[in-house]
Order: C-alpha cells, then sequence, then structure tokens
C-alpha cells in the first residue's frame, strides 16, 4: 500500500543519512538540514496514519486533495504555473463568493459537518470532476456555465505550505507563511495586539490560546511563528541533540501546526492572570484550604468548597489598603491579602479574615501556604480531620 512503501521509505533514509553523518562525509549544517526534512517526512507519516481524511479530505503524501463547492462567480485569482502543466489559487478576492465560502467553513464547528477552505498556494485539479492542467482549462470549463450555477472544484495543498491564522471578529483570516510572526499576522489581521515591552518582560498582555489544543502563544517574543506550537518546538529539540537518533527522535511529537486545520487563536487575560496574579492558587492552612482562581472574564473568584465569591480591592482609592473582598452568598465577607513575608522564605503565604453575615467583626487573621492538588492531598491525610470536616470559617457560617 501507499502507506508501507512511504514508510518503507522513510526508514531506508533514515538508515542512509544515519550512516552518512557517522562517516563524517557531510558537513553538520547538511546533516541538520536533512534531519530536519526528514522529521517532516515521518511527522507526516504519522498524521497520515492518525487522520488520513482531514475535514473530509483525503492525505496524500504530503499533501491534502478535498473537494469545494460553491456558486459562481468564484472570487478566485487563478495563475498558471511557469512550467504550463498546473494551475494554481494566487487570492481569494474580498466580498466573494469563495470569501464567504471559507468565512462559513471556518466558523463551523460541528467536527462531521467542518470542510476545508479555499487559500492561496491551493493547486487546482479539477473542474466538476473535469481534469485542469492550464489556465486556458479552467477559463474553458468556467466560462461554460451560467453565473449563479454551483461547481466543484477537487483541489490539493502542500501541508508544508502557507497557514490560514483566524483571530476574533472583526479581524479577518489572513493566509502567512509558516515561519511568520503571530504578532505580524495579527497586525496584518486588523486585530490589535498589546505587544509587552522588551526591557519589562512579558505581562501576559499579547498571551492567546488556541482552545482545540490548549497552547498558548506569547505573540510578544520573536520566536513564536505560525507553523511551531509552543509547548513543543523541533528547534530546541534538535539544537540539544547530542546525536541523530536524538534529533530522530523528535518526529514522534507535534511540534508543528498541520495546516488542514486554520489556526484559530483569542486572547486569553483569564489564563494569563492566572500565571501572573499572586493571588491566584490554592492555599492551604492547618484546617482546611481554598482556592483563588480567575473567570472567563479575568476576574479573581474566591471558592472554598461550594461557597465562592467575586474579589475586588476593599478600597480603590486607598494605596495602602492591599486587601481584596468577596461577599459570599448566605455566609458572609472574606477578604485576603497576600503576605508582607514569611517565616519560611521558600513558602508564599496568603493572609485572610472572615466576617458573618451581619456582624462588623473581622475574625483573627488567618495564614495560608499556597501549594498544590498533590501537596494538599499528603496534608488531608496527615491530619485528624475528613476532607468533609475541612472548612474554613466562612463555610462554618452556612451550618
Amino acid at each position: 500500500s501507499c502507506h508501507s512503501a512511504f514508510l518503507a521509505s522513510f526508514k531506508r533514509s533514515r538508515e542512509l543519512a544515519a550512516s552518512t553523518i557517522a562517516r563524517g562525509s557531510v558537513d553538520k549544517d547538511k546533516a541538520k538540514s536533512d534531519a530536519e526534512s526528514l522529521v517532516e517526512m515521518g511527522k507526516g507519516l504519522k498524521k497520515m496514519a492518525r487522520d488520513p481524511r482531514p475535514r473530509g479530505g483525503k492525505r496524500v503524501g504530503t499533501e491534502v486533495w478535498f473537494d469545494a463547492t460553491l456558486p459562481l462567480p468564484l472570487g478566485l485569482r487563478l495563475d498558471e504555473a511557469p512550467s504550463g502543466d498546473m494551475v494554481g489559487v494566487s487570492e481569494v478576492y474580498e466580498d466573494s463568493n469563495a470569501e464567504a465560502y471559507n468565512r462559513a467553513v471556518l466558523a463551523e464547528t460541528d467536527t462531521e459537518k467542518q470542510k476545508n477552505w479555499i487559500q492561496p498556494g491551493d493547486r487546482l485539479r479539477a473542474v466538476n470532476g473535469k481534469t485542469v492542467s492550464t489556465q486556458d482549462d479552467a477559463v474553458t470549463l468556467l466560462t461554460a456555465q451560467e453565473p449563479g450555477e454551483t461547481i466543484t472544484l477537487s483541489l490539493s495543498r502542500d501541508i508544508r505550505g502557507a497557514l490560514t491564522v483566524v483571530f476574533p471578529e472583526p479581524a479577518r483570516s489572513v493566509v502567512v507563511y509558516p515561519k511568520s510572526k503571530l504578532r505580524d499576522a495579527a497586525k496584518m489581521a486588523g486585530h490589535e495586539v498589546e505587544i509587552c515591552p522588551e526591557d519589562g518582560g512579558c505581562k501576559g498582555t499579547c498571551w492567546h490560546t488556541c482552545d482545540s489544543t490548549g497552547d498558548i502563544y506569547q505573540l510578544c517574543i520573536d520566536e513564536c511563528t505560525a507553523s511551531v506550537r509552543p509547548s513543543s518546538t523541533v528547534k530546541q529539540r534538535l539544537s540539544v541533540a547530542e546525536n541523530f537518533n536524538d534529533m530522530m527522535g523528535v518526529y514522534n511529537e507535534e511540534n508543528t501546526w498541520d495546516n488542514t486545520e486554520p489556526l484559530v487563536l483569542r486572547p486569553c487575560p483569564e489564563i494569563a492572570n492566572q500565571f501572573f496574579n499572586p493571588h491566584v492558587g490554592l492555599w492551604y492552612y492547618d484546617t482546611g484550604r481554598y482556592r483563588v482562581q480567575c473567570d472567563e472574564e479575568g476576574c479573581l473568584v474566591f471558592e472554598e468548597g461550594e461557597v465562592q465569591g467575586k474579589l475586588i480591592p476593599d478600597d480603590e482609592e486607598d494605596e495602602s489598603n492591599d486587601w481584596l473582598v468577596a461577599e459570599l452568598p448566605d455566609a458572609g465577607t472574606i477578604r485576603i491579602r497576600r503576605k508582607a513575608s514569611g517565616f519560611f522564605d521558600n513558602w508564599e503565604e496568603m493572609e485572610s479574615q472572615f466576617k458573618n453575615t451581619g456582624s462588623d467583626e473581622w475574625t483573627d487573621i488567618l495564614t495560608s501556604r499556597k501549594t498544590d492538588e498533590a501537596t494538599a492531598r499528603i496534608l488531608d491525610n496527615l491530619t485528624d480531620f475528613g476532607l468533609d470536616g475541612r472548612r474554613h470559617l466562612c463555610e462554618d457560617a452556612l451550618g
């Protein structure tokens, strides 16, 4: 089968490259370039086996073949290759049927209904099932139809080629080269990004996330490009690889974005705040624990058991007042603040006070230490309290 032949070819190429490097007959730069090419072949093989029909298309070697059905006039600029034996898409015109088709396809969230969109670089192979080799072929077949008639285009796309990046509306989707910086793509799309100052460090204002993968893209850095997933980069692995086998191990990872899917990005202040805000975390005290986290709007939320409330500054006009306060329905009021210094240098500490509903008296300050879920479970097992009995004073108010 094609799959078996591709696998055999990949293994032979790998063995040949390894033996060539061992003999020292090529320089290191060429060896690294060959290794990177084989990495791409390996990833293509893996994707072919795992997802042979992306968005209803079909993987054929390093290409994806697919159909697109839309009405005339198309709104596509078609150009002929210098060799004169193939036709490709050079541009998708604005406010055209092709652009409307793309918008609908890219907005579809039902995986069973998702289709491939049309982008510059796609090759036109056939119109209504009739093979297209030259621009004249395409013109003849398209002009034979009446305006408004629906036609089917058969296209193919090199999966190592250009990628489509989608930002939230009103920005438009853009097609970029794989190594394009995502901050440049955002500018092209009309999507405003607050880039962090070079000398001030990243504050998370440039962070975007891809919800389908959970990856976080830091648009303020040059290495944040369209094709490389920030969770794991081929470049980083290759730079520390000590031998050829280490390099070849990279192909087992999903390091690059496959352009058979659009890269859909959105700002993620709630995730950035989770990372940068010193209040966020799991806080453990002698008889219980509580959590501070960010909601989808980026606001801080206090949560302990079934009790929760949104945290706001206690007094925004008083700069010396660093308490954050939250109203807890049917319980009372909680306030928290970071402790200036702790006895243990390695501990992050938080102070909290609780006030029952109808009372003006705050409880004594309770000091909590930041921990994680695994450590909290261990600490739970070292106490005489069961989980049902571990609660903050605010939960006691609920009885």
